[in-house]
């Protein structure tokens, strides 16, 4: 029997142990696999795989409990162990399970690539490489893992490439060989779209970096020139600052001096002037010549009349003097 189901086939008929022809086991374990059919067939599946993992405890060899197991991990997802149970199936007498479980590991394997698929697809915060995923703000995400998924679909198609070497017209074996190689196909284009667009995104991250340096030295390179010209103006000003303090000690010290000279100027004038008082009130003292011939002739002329008038004419000879003091008319000489 077979069915179509996500677009791959998957062979999940049971091989029942109480089939036609029998097996010489133990009524205990007829019992036990009885009771894990029931369970299967009403979709039970993890009751049915503990009870026919029990049977298994009973007989290890048995291939046909073995890819009853298989069927029943496929059943609830876990198509991994599946394919590791289906690969473990093999009855030397029974071609047909032989096909059915190797056609099953394919389409185990095929689902858990798919599976290996969305779990690589879900956001996962990374702290470098991001991208905004369309979920919600603050949802991150890297670019899916697609090499595992690819690797099981590898898997998938080399069990599929065995059955048809013996089966060459199975249309179903067909059927899954070209849907297994054509999502190969696709995800190996992806991945080729994801590493073209992670070497874009490293360039268009260096160039963004490489610009971020060229913005960064320009701007220390500015800042530096700023310094530089800040640097100069401050020592222009110091300068200046300096310059202005120097030359109004300088004129400070002129103005001192100025006064100085003047106070000094006054002195020698002042000096000069008392000397000059001084030469004159001497020179007063002395007279001229002239002057001093005057005195004398006075002088003589007192002596004269004083001898002229003797003391009986005193009170004349007072008149006389006082006359010739207010620089009267003096006798003229007639001799």
């Amino acid at each position: 029997m077979s069915g179509r189901q996500a677009h791959i086939v998957a062979w999940a008929a049971l091989s029942f142990l109480i089939a036609a022809g029998g097996f010489a086991f133990a009524r205990p374990l007829h019992q036990v696999v009885e009771e894990g059919n029931k369970q299967y067939n009403a979709g039970e599946y993890d009751k049915a795989l503990k009870t026919y993992e029990q049977a298994e405890e009973q007989d290890q060899d048995a291939a046909e409990l073995r890819f009853n197991i298989a069927n029943t991990q496929y059943r609830l997802g876990e198509f991994g162990p599946a394919m590791e149970a289906y690969r473990g199936v093999y009855d030397p007498k029974k071609d047909w399970l032989n096909f059915d479980a190797q056609f099953n590991a394919g389409a185990a394997m095929y689902r858990d690539a798919e599976k290996a698929l969305q779990q690589a697809q879900q956001p996962q915060p990374q702290p470098q490489q991001m991208q905004q995923a369309p979920g919600g703000p603050g949802m991150m995400m890297q670019p899916p893992d697609l090499q595992p998924a690819m690797d099981k679909l590898e898997q998938s198609i080399d069990a599929y490439r065995q059955l048809l070497r013996k089966h060459p017209g199975h249309e179903d074996v067909k059927y899954n060989y070209a849907q297994a190689m054509r999502r190969l196909r696709e995800l190996k284009q992806q991945q080729q779209q994801q590493q073209q667009q992670n070497q874009d995104q490293q360039q268009d991250d260096q160039q963004q970096n490489d610009q971020q340096q060229d913005n960064q030295q320009q701007n220390d390179q500015q800042q530096q020139q700023e310094n530089q010209e800040n640097s100069q103006q401050n020592d222009q000003q110091q300068n200046q600052d300096q310059q202005q303090k120097q030359d109004q000690q300088n004129s400070e010290e002129q103005q001192q001096q100025d006064e100085q000279q003047s106070e000094q100027q006054k002195q020698d004038e002042s000096q000069q002037q008392q000397q000059n008082e001084s030469q004159q009130e001497s020179q007063g003292q002395q007279g001229d010549p002239q002057k001093q011939q005057e005195q004398y002739s006075q002088m003589m002329a007192e002596r004269l009349l004083k001898q002229m008038f003797g003391k009986d004419n005193e009170e004349l000879y007072q008149q006389m003097l006082m006359q010739q003091q207010r620089g009267g008319p003096s006798a003229e000489k007639d001799w």
